[in-house]
């Protein structure tokens, strides 16, 4: 075979094998299943990270108070399941810190006493996430509150803020 032959069939290889998935766990942060249970009493922080192209694993992880070291939570663990459930019920309506994927967490909450309202960040719907968000800072404390697109308050708010800009 000639040498453009080869060449010709290198970049095919190459091009062929471009997309396709490599072995091995991907960018996944935690190895293995990680622990089955943490004293709650310790827990600073928990972020829950989907199942992504980038690591097909739902994984947990957890802020440890004090040392701050990270600790993967199995998400098979009943401990897991009960505290996301009761974490979730307490952080309804509250941010989440960003990685790609969608901020707010559930709907948020239906109303937020427009004088509290120090701005409003509207976020369209993407790729990485499907859902159009409103998230609020407060004035005075500057806490993040994710505001339900599909609220009343939300609607009419968006409309009359639309119509001072226009002024």
């Amino acid at each position: 075979m000639n040498s453009t032959a080869i060449l010709c069939l290198a970049v095919l290889f190459c091009a062929a094998i471009e997309g396709s998935p490599m072995p091995g766990r991907g960018r996944c942060l935690c190895l293995g299943d990680g622990v089955n249970f943490i004293q709650p009493r310790l827990i600073e922080k928990l972020d829950v990270i989907p199942a992504s192209t980038t690591c097909g694993n739902l994984e947990i992880i957890i802020t440890l108070k004090n040392s701050g070291e990270l600790r993967c939570l199995n998400p098979k663990s009943k401990f897991a399941r009960n505290f996301i459930k009761n974490e979730r019920k307490s952080i309804e309506g509250s941010p989440m810190p960003g990685k790609g994927r969608c901020h707010c967490l559930g709907d948020g909450v239906n109303f937020i006493q427009p004088r509290l309202i120090e701005k409003l960040d509207v976020i369209p719907a993407s790729m990485t996430c499907g859902n159009l968000e409103i998230i609020i800072t407060l004035k005075n404390s500057g806490e993040l509150r994710c505001l339900n697109p599909k609220s009343k308050f939300a609607q009419n708010f968006i409309k009359n803020a639309k119509k001072m800009s226009q002024q």
